[in-house]
């Protein structure tokens, strides 16, 4: 018994750490206004695809369900460098348990000098997705 009951707890703490963690919510932000149009945020046969108010999609390279990243008041982390505008989508999956840890996929999305541009994706093992700071933003893009 004494052997078992610390496997008890490690899997009622575990189970409670993932139950705290944020992943996509239904209260996200699913569109904003970037490069003077308006963005969603939609599923692509299973990526995230970035439909604009011209008509035209961007498949990302995260998958779906995806969501802009957000700072803690719920608001849409969309950051100004160099004279160019970056948002971020990303994507989180929990561990399987025991582990109590995210995998969350980034992938960074500019408007700089007339066009879009897409950075590659960046996975991180975390869950809080809402401490980025602008060197996240900006270090896979050429400037």
């Amino acid at each position: 018994m004494m052997k078992v009951f610390p496997v008890i707890i490690l899997t009622v703490l575990s189970f409670s750490a993932c139950a705290g963690q944020k992943t996509h919510a239904d209260n996200d932000v699913m569109e904003i206004s970037f490069d003077g149009r308006n963005i969603s945020l939609i599923n692509d046969d299973g990526h995230c695809g970035l439909a604009r108010s011209d008509d035209s999609l961007l498949r990302l390279g995260v998958k779906w369900p995806c969501w802009f990243s957000q700072n803690y008041q719920g608001k849409v982390l969309l950051k100004n460098y160099l004279s160019a505008q970056i948002f971020m989508v990303q994507h989180s999956e929990p561990a399987a348990p025991p582990h109590t840890s995210c995998t969350t996929d980034l992938q960074a999305i500019r408007y700089f000098k007339g066009s879009v541009e897409l950075a590659p994706v960046r996975r991180v093992g975390t869950c809080d997705t809402s401490r980025w700071d602008q060197k996240v933003f900006v270090w896979q893009f050429d400037w």
